[in-house]
């Protein structure tokens, strides 16, 4: 993504998106900070989403639950499924 709509500061992100694809805002973030996120294939949808300061993994739980998913922690992972 040329502007990803987010921001990394000291383990601590800041995301500011509208109408952004959640697989490609979830995969961008893997890949800048290093955390392994795994998608489920029913990952999908825009997601709008403005977070300030907030720690890395509950930013990605509200992501998730903005399109009625799921994040959870495995084996140092982060997993994302829709049920």
């Amino acid at each position: 993504m040329d502007n990803p709509g987010y921001r990394l500061r000291g383990g601590r992100i800041d995301i500011d998106v509208h109408r952004t694809d959640v697989r490609r805002l979830l995969q961008s973030i893997a890949a800048a900070t290093g955390t392994n996120i795994i998608l489920f294939a029913g990952v999908q949808g825009k997601v709008t989403v403005q977070l300030r300061n907030q720690p890395l993994r509950s930013a990605v739980e509200v992501v998730a639950r903005a399109v009625n998913c799921q994040a959870y922690s495995s084996g140092g992972m982060l997993i994302i499924r829709c049920p």
